[in-house]
């Protein structure tokens, strides 16, 4: 969530007959808001209801140092560290097979439940599977395919829900979350015949590191007017220059690819947030690296220092930050972490045949002065750097959000089952912190207290607000159509008109039974606040940040009886191709919440407004 998001209502909305609220969706303008039926008046206060502690959760694993998971331990074994100081462990539970097999929480202590205790709840996982096709070569993802399919067949636990997504240049969803496992096969059987680019990206690189190989830098010529002879400068210059500018477009089209592979996740990470239990992405791809190219150069950089004082190089570690996705990938792990996501990457590049099958020819002179030099043994495009380099990002993101990279795709069952029994098992902790929730992220770190084990858990953690929250259930509904709905809310679309800017105005109306809110008596009426938020989808499969605003309820006390329905519509400037908007609504008096979605039929831009 962005700092714009956690400001929300850092000022609040003058309640008037009738206003409009400028609100940006992505490209999607979602702009006018105006709402009807509201009485003017005056600012009123609205509500709150304060907590005297804040809950946090967290979902860890515990593995031994092959990486199986560790069962049997209890809250005892685990220690929790918040910004340097130790913090009880207050709820705890095993989440496994979907079910809280360990104790229950019961003022503020921990019990363990008896056999004829309340029956074991179910907590529902989801995954989301991802292909990156961008990266992805034909060879690579047909294996991985069938090695997920495998591991959605087996399934995970009783309840579990999978969904296939795919970055074809935008985040969009095959399969979206079921458990119906003859769907999600005819899906990811689908995956295989899809476009794909992974393999000429993969085979032009493949060329440059071979023409890097290839390349000879010494040429001596002789001295006029003597019989010496010396370095012909500006042949290495020429030489140097030319790799330089191949290494350099290399590194832009890598940084654009990922960067955008990063942008398409992020808008995954944001839907999830919303959905309660364990959450898991499966991203699947090639190459996901920190710093693009810097592989390359890195080949480049050893066959050139030789002639350091002609060339003036820059060194690898320097030269791979000039242009690097730090950023980005922090960006993703803080998104992953406030809605508590966890990675577990698939690298599908069969690395071990890249390394035994590199054969970049008989080496040049310059290798050997090199190599001689540094006191090695030459032996050509064997650097297992330059693979290490290649899935830094995986291994960031992965960690930071407590999960898992798989790289020996030689093995891939071995690698999904990996996976699979790191997810059976996870151990629910929670901690209370004074106060109510205030929007603030804090460090945490999580220790067992038995030797030899290592948790997995993400490194920092969201204490949401209930305006926070309120905005996650909209994105995880205008995307997936997933949410809880306990206060009857229903939308209705008016007829569409036009706006401005080839835009339309939609008018949705939305609809909840009065008996579901909690009005209380104001002279003649019965009166109230709601919290809405609004998300869209638009046409190019994006989200926003969700739009909040608060809403006054008045109903006249002697309409105020079983069977009323509260009515508001918003009025809503978007784009033609809008695909859906979700609406979140808080009852600022219960905290109960709601959310619903509708699906838009595109409408076709009038001629002169295009």
């Amino acid at each position: 969530m962005t700092g714009s998001g956690r400001r929300f209502f850092s000022t609040f909305l003058r309640r008037l007959g009738t206003f409009t609220v400028l609100c940006l969706a992505a490209s999607t303008a979602m702009a006018q808001v105006d709402q009807t039926g509201s009485e003017p008046g005056e600012v009123q206060g609205v509500f709150h209801g304060e907590l005297d502690v804040s809950i946090i959760n967290l979902y860890v694993t515990v593995v031994d140092k092959e990486g199986r998971a560790v069962p049997g331990l209890g809250p005892g074994d685990f220690e929790i560290i918040e910004n340097g100081e130790s913090i009880e462990v207050t709820n705890f539970a095993i989440l496994q097979h979907g079910k809280r097999i360990f104790p229950e929480v019961v003022d503020s202590e921990i019990h363990d439940v008896d056999g004829e205790g309340p029956p074991a709840e179910i907590s529902t996982r989801h995954v989301a599977v991802l292909f990156d096709l961008p990266s992805l070569q034909r060879r690579n993802k047909n294996r991985v395919v069938e090695a997920v399919q495998s591991f959605v067949r087996g399934g995970i636990a009783d309840g579990d829900k999978f969904m296939v997504a795919i970055n074809s240049g935008e985040l969009e969803i095959l399969n979206e979350f079921s458990s119906y496992e003859a769907s999600l096969m005819a899906v990811l059987e689908g995956v295989t015949e899809l476009k794909y680019s992974g393999d000429s990206v993969k085979g032009n690189k493949r060329l440059l590191k071979r023409t890097i190989h290839g390349t000879r830098f010494m040429q001596m010529r002789t001295v006029p007017f003597t019989t010496q002879t010396e370095v012909n400068v500006g042949y290495v210059k020429s030489q140097a220059g030319m790799l330089q500018i191949e290494i350099n477009n290399m590194r832009q089209y890598e940084y654009q690819r990922i960067d955008q592979s990063i942008g398409v996740v992020d808008e995954l990470v944001r839907a999830l947030a919303g959905i309660d239990g364990p959450k898991t992405i499966l991203w699947i791809g090639e190459d996901l690296a920190m710093r693009p190219a810097v592989d390359l150069y890195r080949i480049f950089y050893k066959k050139a220092v030789f002639y350091q004082d002609i060339l003036h190089l820059t060194h690898p570690e320097i030269w791979g930050r000039e242009m690097d996705l730090a950023r980005q990938f922090q960006r993703l792990a803080a998104s992953a972490q406030s809605c508590g996501a966890t990675f577990h990457v698939i690298d599908a590049s069969d690395r071990d045949s890249e390394m035994g099958s590199a054969d970049f020819g008989s080496p040049g002179i310059d290798d050997v002065i090199n190599n001689e030099a540094a006191g090695n043994l030459w032996t050509p495009g064997t650097d297992p750097t330059e693979f290490w380099d290649m899935t830094a990002g995986a291994d960031y993101i992965a960690l930071a959000t407590g999960g898992s990279v798989q790289k020996n795709t030689r093995d891939l069952e071995g690698s999904v089952a990996r996976i699979r029994e790191q997810l059976v098992l996870t151990y629910f902790l929670g901690y209370q912190r004074p106060g109510a929730p205030d929007g603030k992220i804090s460090r945490v770190q999580v220790k067992v207290k038995k030797p030899g084990l290592r948790v997995r858990h993400h490194e920092k953690v969201l204490n949401k607000t209930s305006d926070h929250h309120l905005a996650d259930l909209a994105l995880s509904r205008v995307r997936f159509n997933i949410g809880g709905n306990s206060l009857g809310l229903s939308l209705v679309e008016g007829h569409p008109q036009p706006g401005d800017e080839g835009k339309i105005v939609r008018a949705i109306q939305f609809l909840v039974p009065v008996e579901s809110l909690v009005l209380m008596p104001q002279g003649d009426v019965h009166s109230g606040e709601l919290v809405a938020a609004v998300a869209v989808l638009d046409g190019e499969g994006r989200t926003a940040e969700p739009r909040l605003m608060r809403l006054s309820i008045s109903i006249p006390s002697d309409r105020y009886q079983s069977g009323a329905v509260a009515a508001r519509t918003l009025r809503l400037l978007m784009a033609p191709d809008t695909r859906r908007v979700a609406i979140g609504i808080r009852d600022e008096t219960s905290g109960l919440t709601s959310t619903a979605a509708l699906d838009l039929i595109p409408v076709e831009t009038p001629a002169e407004d295009r």
